[in-house]
């Protein structure tokens, strides 16, 4: 389904602080905007993972799912869960569920109006100098959603699977699966406000749940959400 990469750890390195450098870019024009212009997103973000003990492990260090503004650049963004860092601190969970094997947070994003594209996932492990699964740029697919000025949408549940599959000498590996969308679950519109500026935990919420635009084996409707 998703192409094999091979990361050295330098490159990962360079990519947090590019990444540092545009959330500081990205919070300057927020800054600029007027509050009651500025539109949040919230939602739930969970990842599979697997029983170990009294623990759910994922089986990748790092999950995460990227979205983009259509037609601004600069407020391309995601959401990501992170486990077994050598520096820097892991994902705090706000959830971990044996059950449905998952493990996830809540999640509200400050972000100017507009057009919005859900549009690729990727899962890395950092052993070994780092491997994992990326999606090509054919491979990627539009789950669309829109803000209006003020305004907080919540766009339900957004759930990434893994697998376990063999490489050609039968080793069992870890291996990338698919992006499960479903509406929100009982109380989470409530745990997902929470974390959104005080000034903004009363104010409506308009609800949507996902869905892909055209035809992707990558996203498909949770049959158990």
């Amino acid at each position: 389904m998703h192409s094999k990469i091979f990361v050295p750890a330098l490159a990962g390195v360079l990519l947090i602080s590019g990444c540092s450098n545009l959330a500081e870019q990205r919070a300057q024009r927020l800054a600029a905007i007027p509050e009651a212009k500025l539109a949040y997103v919230i939602g739930t973000y969970a990842v599979g993972c697997e029983r170990n003990k009294d623990q759910c492990r994922q089986l990748f260090n790092s999950i995460s799912t990227s979205y983009r503004n259509v037609d601004d650049k600069d407020f391309d963004s995601g959401f990501g869960i992170v486990t077994g860092k050598t520096f820097g601190d892991d994902t705090a969970l706000d959830f971990a569920n044996m059950e449905r094997r998952e493990n996830g947070i809540y999640f509200c994003h400050t972000l100017p109006a507009g057009r919005y594209s859900v549009f690729a996932y990727n899962f890395y492990n950092f052993a070994g100098g780092g491997s994992g699964y990326s999606m090509s740029k054919e491979q990627q697919f539009n789950v669309p959603f829109t803000l209006a000025e003020g305004e907080v949408v919540d766009i339900g549940t957004l759930k990434i699977t893994a697998a376990r599959g063999k490489n050609l000498f039968g080793m069992s590996l870890p291996a990338p699966g698919v992006l499960l969308l479903s509406g929100a679950r009982d109380g989470a519109v409530a745990k997902a406000l929470q974390k959104c500026p005080e000034s903004v935990r009363n104010r409506p919420v308009r609800t949507v749940t996902l869905r892909a635009e055209g035809v992707t084996p990558y996203v498909m409707a949770d049959p158990k959400p």
